[in-house]
């Protein structure tokens, strides 16, 4: 079996690359050497064992990378080749998105920007054509467990399981506002609108009826006062604004597309 993940981008700094190219190496079909903990995201841990050790090293590397003075875009190309590896096209999307502004950031030519866009489109295709992972009762779990403890001011243990539950399930608006006002609690205020703007879309599909709209206000009822002025507040400007990563990264290939296109021209 061949490696899963081909980076499109090199940076101009090489300070990561040999441990890259360690990570590269060990992303094959062999007995992996790291123990593996238990703290894997649900989709990675029915990946074979390789994808999960994987999993380890990119973190490891995105921890690294950040200490760094100018972080690089590398770790996190990686890790969005994972989440589409394994459907998680939303969050693949944020983390291109990152790679995206670190490259920006660093002066790139017109040829680094074009690479950038094709990922970048190649991401915005994937997540509007690929089916998203749909696991309807580990989702459920996962969301009253961490419900359970939102609701009792336990933000920092609500916020994994209450990601969890939007990943496997990511048709859910109740998992998305619930999840958005943890993020909240947590000081997240850009996580927290993303959530929330997708809460909004998935109210707004035509096929979202009065009986859905009665459950949605139905099991949020034990989230009352400042909370759920909130998220009514929240939910009708994020209907009005859309801070959703996919809305940011057409935005970023609009603005990346016009600086091709000009430099082309000249």
């Amino acid at each position: 079996m061949g490696r899963f993940i081909l980076f499109r981008y090199r940076p101009r700094n090489y300070r990561l690359l040999p441990t890259l190219s360690l990570f590269l190496s060990i992303l094959m079909w062999s007995t992996p050497s790291l123990l593996l903990g238990e703290e894997l995201p649900y989709l990675i841990k029915l990946q074979p064992r390789p994808v999960q050790e994987s999993w380890f090293k990119i973190n490891e590397l995105i921890e690294e990378n950040a200490s760094l003075e100018k972080p690089l875009p590398d770790p996190y190309l990686a890790r969005a080749e994972l989440w589409s590896l394994v459907g998680n096209h939303e969050e693949a999307i944020e983390d291109y998105l990152q790679a995206t502004n670190l490259t920006l950031e660093g002066a790139p030519s017109v040829a680094d920007q074009s690479r950038m866009l094709v990922v970048l489109k190649e991401a915005l295709n994937r997540l509007a054509k690929q089916p998203q992972p749909r696991y309807p009762q580990k989702s459920r779990e996962f969301f009253q467990d961490g419900f359970r403890l939102f609701y009792h001011g336990m933000h920092e243990e609500a916020a994994p399981l209450l990601a969890e539950a939007t990943r496997l399930d990511t048709t859910d608006p109740v998992f998305r506002v619930v999840r958005a006002l943890n993020c909240k609690k947590l000081g997240q205020n850009s996580k927290a609108k993303q959530q929330l703007s997708a809460a909004s879309s998935l109210m707004k599909r035509p096929y979202f009826s009065k009986f859905e709209l009665m459950d949605f206000h139905s099991r949020l009822e034990r989230i009352q006062y400042a909370d759920r002025r909130w998220i009514s507040t929240g939910l009708l400007r994020a209907g009005l604004s859309d801070q959703s990563a996919q809305q940011k990264a057409t935005q970023l290939v609009s603005r990346i597309e016009g600086t091709v296109k000009l430099d082309q021209v000249n």
